[in-house]
C-alpha cells in the first residue's frame, strides 16, 4: 500500500489521508479554494478521520487528472 491512499477495493470512493499537508480542519476548505475540487469530508465519520478525504474516481481520465495534478501543487505549498 501506498502512503497517502488506501487499496482500492473496487468501488467509485478512495480514501485520501492527507494529514502530510498539515492543515487540520481547514483542509477541506483549502482544497475547495485552491484545487477547485470538491471531495468528500472525512471528519463525518469521526474525529479521527478530520484530515482524510473521500475522492470519488468515478469520472472522466481527465478530471481525474486535473484534480491529481492540483493536489500535487498543493502538497509541493505545503510540504516540500
Amino acid at each position: 500500500m501506498r502512503q497517502g491512499m488506501t487499496k482500492h477495493e473496487g468501488a467509485f470512493l478512495m480514501w485520501l489521508n492527507m494529514q502530510c499537508l498539515g492543515l487540520g480542519g481547514e483542509l477541506p476548505g483549502i482544497i475547495i479554494s485552491k484545487c477547485h475540487v470538491a471531495l468528500g469530508e472525512g471528519g463525518h465519520y469521526g474525529k479521527a478521520y478530520t484530515e482524510f478525504m473521500r475522492l470519488n474516481i468515478g469520472t472522466t481520465r481527465k478530471n481525474l487528472e486535473r484534480a491529481l495534478a492540483s493536489f500535487k501543487m498543493l502538497y509541493n505549498e505545503c510540504v516540500k
